[in-house]
């Protein structure tokens, strides 16, 4: 069944992707410019820059609801990618050639996990905001994203389909835990939270360190969908240390105490250090290492997570403990 699905030409193939029109003048310029935004929409600087902003000035628990959603996207979407080593399209005409120097892709390409993000990420938001303009913005990005992806060329439509199908189980599975458990991870409701936290944090690192046992001989597409698993991995990894450190030592401080400019400042600089900084020394001296990758994204999950607010709250002395 699987192979019948995979040499099909329609859902694996090039037909369904030239049948579709790239116009020109204002209405292609249009489509070019959304399916470029969107491309960028769900990229790993964009989600690095704006979960903190949704954790520190819109709601915590929605943030970290949002940053689970995201990882857990990373992890599971990059696993299918590594191992289903899906090519990405081949042998396409000029119409789709002005995209590939702007919309670069390097990984295998079932499924997709901009359509899967689409699905999860802003079907979160849609559900979660009442507002008509921020319910709008979300349900273009639900719907024109996943075709956005063949627009551009770097999907096919079976491609898009398996996003989309594993980001509506994401999204049900997601929202069953957290309305089930709201203040996921609630530490302080745990039997013995110090020992469970520590026994937690070991068992997320060991777990999320499994996957960096997958880096042996590959490819230039194997290793671009492996780090994919690697980000993700770290981040969960960085993410858990500093939710249930803070929850367990500092849950008496409100984050809602939180000075606007002194934590935005904060965040900048750890973003600048952590994720810029670390990005250009890996570059010059660890290229492609994916154990510098995976500490350089428990590093950032953690700094923004623990640091910024310990910096801002605690270390000044500006909110007391009650």
């Amino acid at each position: 069944m699987a192979d019948v699905l995979i040499n099909n030409d329609y859902l694996f193939g090039n037909i369904i992707l030239e049948a579709i029109p790239h116009p020109g003048g204002y209405l292609g310029f249009i489509l070019r410019f959304f399916s470029i935004v969107c491309h960028y929409f769900s990229s790993v600087t964009f989600f690095v820059i704006s979960i903190p902003l949704f954790y520190f000035f819109y709601n915590s628990r929605f943030g970290i609801k949002l940053a689970f959603a995201v990882i857990s996207t990373g992890i599971i979407n990059g696993f299918f990618k590594f191992i289903s080593s899906s090519p990405r399209p081949q042998g396409l005409s000029a119409q789709f050639q002005e995209f590939s120097s702007i919309v670069k892709e390097s990984s295998f390409g079932f499924p997709s996990g901009h359509s899967h993000l689409s699905i999860l990420v802003w079907g979160i938001i849609f559900t979660n905001f009442k507002n008509i303009y921020i319910r709008v913005i979300a349900m273009f990005f639900i719907i024109f994203t996943p075709f956005s992806r063949m627009y551009v060329g770097v999907h096919y439509p079976g491609d898009v389909l398996g996003g989309l199908f594993m980001g509506m189980i994401s999204y049900y599975c997601i929202e069953k835990l957290f309305k089930r458990y709201p203040s996921f991870p609630n530490v302080t409701e745990w039997r013995l939270p110090n020992k469970k936290v520590q026994s937690s944090i070991l068992g997320v690192v060991a777990f999320t360190l499994l996957f960096l046992l997958l880096e042996d001989n590959l490819s230039i597409t194997a290793k671009s969908s492996l780090s994919q698993i690697i980000n993700s991995a770290g981040s969960l990894a960085g993410m858990w240390i500093g939710v249930t450190l803070w929850k367990l030592k500092y849950s008496k401080y409100d984050l809602e105490d939180l000075k606007f400019f002194k934590t935005l400042f904060l965040l900048v600089i750890s973003i600048i250090m952590l994720y810029v900084g670390l990005d250009r020394i890996s570059e010059a001296f660890f290229i492609e290492s994916m154990v510098f990758r995976y500490f350089r994204y428990v590093l950032l999950n953690f700094a923004v997570i623990f640091i910024v607010p310990y910096l801002s709250l605690v270390a000044t002395g500006e909110k007391e403990q009650s």
